[in-house]
């Protein structure tokens, strides 16, 4: 048998992963637990989009295993309007081409599903941007997801990936903020300043992340947080150099700029983490 044909007829990993969602819910949902909704959305999208039927499924069973459980999702690619041209399926920190309406339909039909499955909460990057609709699209989102119990975790950069608000002219944006206080941008090994990027012992930006956070859980519906610090970033300025020299030797020095940053988040929102599910990524 030749190369080519045993190729052929060894599944590929997508048509696996088909199959196993696939057999996961014929095995749990039934006719019976799958109603016809004609939910009336509260924010009267311009085309009456969310006025259609449509099946919402319900998962009937003990507990959830992981009660924790959550989709992580970028806003560019989390398509469930079909017909929206702008739709992207692929990579990440792309342009949000879609309609801003589309913003809040896409996410209030995951939340329909994850509300069914008993999926705790959605991770958003993107949740807030200019391109759908800013700070009023985002309340829309966040409030729709309460309301079914589900919580919305916008994703959060904390010297890097946008910052609070994630693309736009926003105060918490990262790079509005590197642009107005240029003396709180990391530093290269050569000396460069880089606008987009922070450095996190910088008292400036402690100060501008922990109010950005509780601008963030005050103005909007959110169930939670995630944290990301922008991989593998390192501030080469004098404060960070003399900090870093009395770190624990031989561990990468990216680590010790990911703690000034997520011990300074996590310090703004300490009197919610009981209640809230936030998440960080150690990389």
């Amino acid at each position: 048998m030749s190369d080519t044909t045993n190729r052929k007829s060894i599944p590929n990993r997508r048509a696996v992963l088909k199959g196993m969602v696939g057999g996961a819910l014929g095995a749990n949902l039934t006719a019976q637990q799958a109603d016809a909704s004609t939910f009336q959305s509260p924010y009267k999208p311009k085309d009456n989009i969310s006025r259609v039927p449509r099946l919402i499924w319900k998962l009937e069973r003990p507990k959830p295993a992981l009660p924790y459980s959550y989709f992580w999702t970028w806003d560019h690619s989390t398509n469930w309007m079909l017909d929206d041209p702008g739709m992207l399926n692929f990579g990440c920190s792309n342009a949000y081409l879609k309609n801003p309406e589309t913003y809040v339909e896409d996410y209030r039909r995951l939340t329909d599903l994850s509300a069914g499955l008993g999926v705790k909460g959605i991770l958003i990057w993107g949740f807030l941007r200019d391109e759908h609709g800013g700070v009023d699209f985002g309340k829309r989102v966040a409030d729709y997801a309460a309301s079914k119990g589900v919580a919305i975790k916008p994703g959060v950069g904390t010297n890097a990936y946008g910052g609070i608000y994630y693309r736009g002219n926003h105060k918490y944006n990262i790079q509005t903020f590197t642009a107005k206080y240029p003396e709180a941008s990391r530093v290269t090994k050569n000396g460069v300043r880089l606008r987009g990027g922070t450095c996190p012992t910088s008292p400036i930006f402690v100060e501008w992340l922990q109010e950005g956070l509780q601008w963030l859980f005050r103005e909007f519906n959110v169930g939670g947080a995630n944290l990301e610090n922008g991989d593998f970033v390192v501030c080469h300025c004098p404060r960070c150099k003399e900090l870093h020299a009395s770190w624990k030797k031989g561990e990468p020095a990216f680590w010790m700029h990911q703690y000034y940053g997520y011990n300074t988040a996590l310090g703004a929102i300490d009197n919610q983490l009981a209640d809230k599910f936030v998440t960080w990524a150690t990389y």
